[in-house]
């Protein structure tokens, strides 16, 4: 996706780091519970996502700025950008060393949970990826990111991820599996762009609240 001079997925900027960030998963689901028997039914839609909201630090009018430039090159929603859990860019698990070069291995359906993955020359290493671990597939527009849920640990190069959320399109085999830095495609949830700024000239640019982009 292109316009005025900008293709997106655009990069996330790295001119101050930031402050903190709060990200959440939003999974649709609908509940009913009877006022005799207290039971909860529950039925499950296929809406998932993650979401983020971004603090940036206290900032010279310099930094605020190209920041600010960047927003707008987003056009609110219109727009898309990379970014990746600022905490989680490495890895828990034995991968953060020796990834062994992960790609996708044999036939993984859309919607499935779990994620097949060959690597090369590393045999069987416990805990190679832990609870919480980011993997991403994909890259620019087609990029997703995913978060896996339990121990994994390779057998004869290979292993089976659970993960979250079910996989948005089915890989290819050999498709490459990133597991340090990875990164998601995230939208605007909102078109305003807007930043305080003290009597010292202190720039403080708003909370970036994303979406993840699942166009």
């Amino acid at each position: 996706m292109s316009g005025s001079g900008f293709t997106y997925p655009l990069a996330f900027p790295t001119y101050t780091g930031v402050k903190g960030a709060t990200i959440r998963y939003n999974k649709v689901v609908g509940q009913s519970t009877s006022p005799g028997s207290l039971v909860t039914q529950v039925y499950e839609w296929p809406g998932e996502r993650w979401e983020a909201d971004i603090q940036l630090p206290v900032m010279t009018r310099a930094n605020a700025e190209q920041w600010a430039a960047w927003l707008l090159s987003l056009r609110g929603p219109v727009g898309s950008f990379l970014m990746g859990d600022p905490s989680g860019a490495v890895p828990r698990g034995a991968a953060s060393s020796a990834s062994g070069s992960p790609t996708v291995s044999g036939t993984n359906s859309a919607l499935s949970r779990t994620l097949a993955i060959a690597t090369t020359g590393l045999g069987s290493v416990s805990n190679w990826l832990l609870p919480g671990d980011w993997i991403q597939l994909g890259s620019g527009a087609t990029t997703r990111l995913y978060k896996n849920l339990t121990a994994a640990s390779l057998v004869a190069n290979a292993v089976t991820l659970d993960i979250t959320p079910p996989l948005r399109v089915a890989p290819n085999p050999g498709d490459p599996v990133v597991v340090s830095g990875a990164l998601g495609k995230f939208m605007l949830s909102s078109g305003q762009v807007q930043h305080a700024i003290d009597n010292a000239l202190h720039f403080t640019p708003a909370t970036i609240a994303a979406v993840e982009d699942l166009r």
